[in-house]
C-alpha cells in the first residue's frame, strides 16, 4: 500500500512539473514569436557599450525560463501554506515577460515597454520574496531578475543617448523625415 502511494505521488509530481514546463514554455514561445525580427531591430539601436550582444538573449532566456519553471514546481511541492499566491505572482510575471517582448520588439512601443519592464522587475522581486519564503527557490529567481535589472538601465541609457535632432537610433544614413513617419512609435520611447 505504501509503495502504491509513493508511486502515485511521483506520477503526480511529474505531471505538475510537465504542467509548469508547458505553461512557462507557452509564455516563452509567445515572447519569442514577438522577437522574430528582434535581431535586426536590436542591431539598429544605438546601445550603450555595456549592452549585451543580441545573440546572447536566446540561450540566456531559455535557461532562465527552465529555471523559473522548476522553481514554480518546487514551490508547489510544499503544500503548507497553500502555494496559490506565489503561483499567481509567477503567472503575472510570465504575462508581463511575454508582453514586454511584444511591446518592445514587435510593436516598437518604447515608453510602454519601459513601464512594463519596471513593473516586471517589481513583480519578479515580489515573486523572489514569495518563493523564498516557501522553499529554496528564491535564489533561482534572483538569476532571472538579473537580465531584467540589466534591461532597466539599458533602456534608460538608450533613451538618454539619442539626440532629439538626429535619428541616432539607426546606424547609417536614414532621412530624418522618413524615419519620424515610418518609426514614430519606436521614437516615442527615445524622445520622451
Amino acid at each position: 500500500m505504501n509503495g502504491v502511494m509513493t508511486q502515485k505521488r511521483r506520477v503526480h509530481a511529474m505531471l505538475e512539473l510537465a504542467g509548469w514546463l508547458a505553461v512557462t514554455g507557452a509564455a516563452a514561445a509567445l515572447g519569442a514569436r514577438a522577437s522574430i525580427d528582434a535581431a535586426s531591430f536590436y542591431a539598429q539601436l544605438d546601445r550603450p557599450a555595456w549592452a549585451p550582444p543580441g545573440w546572447l538573449f536566446g540561450p540566456v532566456w531559455s535557461v532562465l525560463y527552465l529555471m523559473m519553471a522548476l522553481a514554480a514546481w518546487r514551490v508547489g511541492r510544499i503544500r503548507t501554506p497553500p502555494p496559490r499566491p506565489a503561483w499567481l505572482l509567477y503567472l503575472a510575471q510570465l504575462a508581463l515577460n511575454a508582453l514586454w517582448s511584444w511591446l518592445f520588439f514587435a510593436w516598437h512601443l518604447g515608453a510602454p515597454a519601459f513601464a512594463c519592464i519596471v513593473a516586471l522587475w517589481l513583480m519578479m522581486v515580489a515573486t523572489i520574496v514569495s518563493f523564498g519564503r516557501r522553499s529554496c527557490c528564491g535564489p533561482a529567481w534572483r538569476g532571472s531578475a538579473s537580465p531584467v535589472c540589466c534591461a532597466l538601465p539599458s533602456g534608460s541609457a538608450i533613451r538618454r543617448c539619442c539626440n532629439v535632432n538626429t535619428p541616432a537610433i539607426v546606424r547609417g544614413v536614414v532621412p530624418q523625415q522618413w524615419y519620424f513617419v515610418k518609426h514614430r512609435k519606436a521614437l516615442s520611447f527615445f524622445y520622451l
